[in-house]
């Protein structure tokens, strides 16, 4: 049972109360409803996280593997630059060795 409220201020906190109170209850309402629509597509989305993990991974290592070979082939392309200059200086000796032998 209800009391009858004593004067007309207790019965506009009363009014307020009681109109706050349904609000609450259809916050609520509202909030149940939307988590009920939102749960399964979080749990689709976690389950696609899970399935995407390993993929992702697996690219990683990749993408690790082919900058190792680019470096690598930095490298040797570095000694064989190398080598070409080394093999034309001496080439450009042997001619200069067989100019001066010619000249003779």
């Amino acid at each position: 049972t209800m009391a009858v409220p004593k004067d007309e201020a207790q019965a506009e906190i009363w009014r307020v109360t009681l109109e706050m109170e349904r609000s609450m209850k259809l916050m609520r309402e509202t909030v149940k409803e939307t988590f009920a629509e939102l749960d399964p597509l979080v749990e689709q989305g976690k389950k696609r996280s899970d399935e995407e993990r390993p993929k992702m991974a697996e690219h990683r290592a990749t993408i690790t593997k082919l900058v190792q070979d680019d470096a690598e082939l930095c490298e040797q392309r570095a000694a064989l630059l190398g080598s070409v200059e080394t093999t034309r200086r001496q080439c450009e000796q042997a001619r200069a060795s067989l100019d001066l032998a010619e000249g003779c």
